[in-house]
């Protein structure tokens, strides 16, 4: 569950420990952020150069979960040096990242609760899907929700994403909504003459588990 973020009061990169199960979410006029619940790594303070008082005065254990950046082997690490704190990525990788994020917060035994499974719904289907899938791309995934499949696709376009939407319905067992609509809360107007996208739960969740990612 190692995570770093970066602190812009600080300038410093944060070592901390991802507690899962839990995300806290503060709603905008125009918009929603979701934060994850995390605590400071203290046995990386030296190698991080933080200090716990200058932590408790200026950073928080609340964080943003776009600033987050899984830190749990030498790939993951080698990531956060290049893009932190310049920020210089590209959408598999950015995928990826959250494919990671997405497997961390929803560690624990038993299913997620139903607020966790929507949450991180939302953030695949609302955000990811619009900020980090090209147009073919975003057309793959409404086309999985549209029909179960029979056989396998000859090129599975996002596969990170596939395997998210596996996840949340393989940690989230009880019964939903099988009628999904989605709309993009934070860059909507780019999107407005599409939106809302309907979603077959029932075959998003056959086709997630059918296609071998």
């Amino acid at each position: 569950m190692n995570c770093v973020f970066y602190d812009h009061v600080l300038k410093k990169k944060v070592p901390c420990i991802l507690i899962p199960g839990k995300i806290i979410v503060k709603e905008f006029p125009f918009k929603r952020e979701m934060y994850a619940h995390v605590y400071f790594d203290t046995s990386k303070f030296v190698e991080y150069s933080v200090t716990e008082e200058e932590l408790l005065r200026y950073s928080s254990e609340f964080v943003n979960i776009h600033e987050l950046y899984p830190a749990n082997n030498q790939t993951q690490l080698d990531y956060i040096t290049a893009v932190i704190p310049n920020l210089v990525t590209n959408n598999s990788d950015e995928l990826d990242r959250y494919e990671s994020l997405i497997t961390m917060i929803t560690e624990v035994v038993g299913d997620i609760s139903k607020d966790l499974f929507y949450l991180l719904s939302d953030l695949v289907s609302y955000e990811l899907l619009f900020t980090k899938c090209t147009l073919s791309e975003r057309q793959f995934m409404a086309g999985i929700s549209a029909v179960q499949l029979s056989e396998q696709p000859v090129t599975v376009l996002v596969p990170q994403m596939v395997r998210m939407m596996k996840r949340l319905f393989e940690k989230y067992t009880a019964v939903i909504s099988t009628e999904y609509d989605i709309d993009n809360y934070n860059n909507y107007y780019n999107h407005e003459g599409s939106l809302p996208l309907e979603l077959n739960i029932d075959n998003l969740k056959f086709n997630s588990t059918f296609i071998i990612t």
